[in-house]
């Protein structure tokens, strides 16, 4: 599957729309973060433990990105404009770390910590391709109404098709309940049914 901008920017633009519904959080809300070893939170290693090279036949990578004087551009334009930036900015990147399986460390502020590689993550992206393919095969069509997403399979695949959207961990989807040839897939709201709807169509591409 090709990486989807317009899904990416659909995506970025319903987050902003919200973001921008709730501006009040702007003038209240704080970011907070420990302070804490970027190894340490690398599942299974420490880093009293890990030398240079030492995983290199791993091939681990760790990408660090943020967003470029973003201090002097938030006491320029404002706690409002930079609390929408930051939605639009953090959200196109976690959908294209998303595409890629990259696994978040951690968010910064406006920085974001992301890291990929390793026997396990490899063995994930396997059993991920593996089921997404089983999806593609077995979904007819995918329809929305109201907050619930009706996905209808061919027969005796409804339960593989719910599992498959159970792991992608869409935050917001409350549940998935599944018979013979259809899943019900219950969202918290109507506004993001399509939002969710566009990413399951995303996956038949």
């Amino acid at each position: 599957m090709a990486i989807d901008f317009d899904s990416i920017y659909q995506v970025t633009l319903d987050h902003y729309r919200i973001a921008r519904d709730n501006l009040f959080i702007a003038n209240e809300s704080y970011i907070r973060h420990d302070s804490e070893a970027i190894s340490d939170v690398i599942p299974g290693f420490k880093a009293d433990k890990l030398e240079f090279g030492s995983y290199a036949k791993e091939n681990y990578a760790v990408l660090f990105v943020d967003m470029r004087n973003s201090t002097k551009r938030a006491q320029d334009v404002g706690a409002q404009k930079t609390f929408l930036t930051m939605h639009v900015f953090l959200t196109a990147l976690l959908e294209v770390v998303k595409y890629y399986r990259g696994k978040v460390i951690d968010i910064m502020g406006d920085g974001l910590m992301v890291f990929w590689g390793g026997k396990e993550a490899r063995e994930k992206e396997n059993m991920t391709n593996k089921y997404n393919n089983l999806f593609k095969e077995a979904v007819l069509s995918i329809r929305s109404a109201q907050n619930m997403i009706v996905v209808k399979t061919i027969i005796g695949s409804a339960n593989s098709a719910a599992a498959f959207i159970d792991n992608l961990n869409i935050t917001e989807i409350i549940g998935t309940l599944a018979g013979d040839d259809t899943v019900f897939v219950v969202v918290v709201d109507e506004y993001s049914a399509e939002m969710v709807k566009r990413k399951l169509n995303s996956y038949l591409q």
